[in-house]
């Protein structure tokens, strides 16, 4: 049973920060995604694009790896307006110049003005920092901070439970006093940095949950309600979420595990073989948050590790860890060997 007003405190003040407009991003925005992405993974940019101005068309902010895949679509598909804009909105969400700068090879269009782009870029990004809330992250770094020096130390089990549990309760008085962060109000200094300092804390804690099934801050309904709004990417909702319902081999509740490594000394690369229920289970959660199905997943991954997608520009699926377990994990998961891993990512 969570903690009700807890509960109702956390999701009231999550909405200052979360997405102003209603959209359920579990229906309305990742279904077109994932859509896009299946268009690019068929080197189909235009048919992407259709997709993606669909997904982009209700929230104020897409997520950035959805805008860099865009951009690139544009730039293939010679739509150099759409480029500008989308490269704009990355500006907008806290990119800075220097990333375009460095990346112009891979973003600019013979029928795109650089220089008059890179002048609004500019002006975006001062905008941003003008604008950007450095008392809010700096309330979210110091917990993720404490986090780390609590594991570096290492202290006694019940000692680091009542640190955690301290600390747990900084990141309850965060998100009280600023509201949950959304992407623009982190520092990135790329559109595919992971650079958030709630993870690990969070993690940490659904980790106990998992062990204990006490959700005592009711951070389940409260990510799911942020992944729902966009405040937080799908991709890390499912993570987290995995965490809480781990188990050996990771496979959690949403497979986001399916191939690995093993600690042998080879790049071979291995599916494990779940069994068809587990499957099951996972294609009926991920259909509902709207992203690509369990087998269509490990099916990507194995192609892009092998080598098999050839030349792909575009950073699809954002998310993809590879895992490197013990050889003992082969005595209790089934796996099948599926190729030779050319790149890692």
């Amino acid at each position: 049973m969570y903690p009700l007003h807890l509960v109702l405190l956390l999701l009231s003040a999550a909405c200052l920060r979360s997405q102003t407009t209603a959209v359920d991003w579990f229906l309305d925005y990742n279904p077109q995604v994932t859509a896009a992405e299946d268009a690019l993974l068929h080197r189909d940019p235009h048919t992407a694009l259709h997709y993606y101005q669909l997904a982009f068309a209700a929230p104020a902010d897409p997520h950035t790896h959805d805008l860099y895949n865009a951009a690139l679509a544009a730039r293939a598909a010679d739509r150099p307006a759409l480029l500008r804009q989308y490269l704009g909105k990355l500006a907008q969400l806290g990119i800075p110049v220097a990333y375009f700068d460095r990346h112009r090879m891979d973003l600019d269009h013979p029928q795109l003005d650089w220089y008059a782009l890179r002048g609004e870029l500019l002006q975006y990004q001062t905008q941003h920092e003008q604008t950007f809330d450095a008392e809010l992250i700096a309330c979210y770094e110091r917990v993720a901070y404490r986090d780390v020096v609590i594991r570096t130390a290492n202290p006694p089990g019940e000692v680091r439970q009542t640190q955690d549990s301290l600390n747990m309760v900084g990141l309850t008085d965060c998100i009280a006093t600023y509201g949950f962060p959304g992407q623009r109000h982190l520092r990135r200094s790329d559109p595919m940095q992971e650079n958030y300092p709630y993870y690990l804390p969070l993690l940490h804690e659904l980790e106990r949950v998992n062990s204990t099934g006490n959700d005592r801050f009711g951070f389940l309904p409260l990510l799911e309600y942020l992944a729902r709004r966009g405040t937080i990417e799908t991709a890390t909702y499912m993570d987290l979420l995995s965490t809480q319902h781990a188990r050996l081999g990771g496979p959690g509740g949403y497979g986001t595990t399916s191939v690995v490594l093993l600690q042998d000394g080879t790049n071979d690369l291995y599916r494990i073989v779940y069994p068809p229920a587990t499957v099951a289970e996972y294609e009926d959660r991920r259909s509902q948050l709207g992203v690509r199905s369990f087998r269509k997943q490990a099916q990507l991954l194995i192609d892009l590790y092998t080598g098999a997608l050839g030349v792909f520009p575009y950073r699809i699926p954002r998310h993809s860890k590879l895992v490197a377990y013990p050889l003992e994990v082969a005595d209790v998961l089934r796996l099948e060997r599926v190729g030779v891993v050319e790149a890692k990512r």
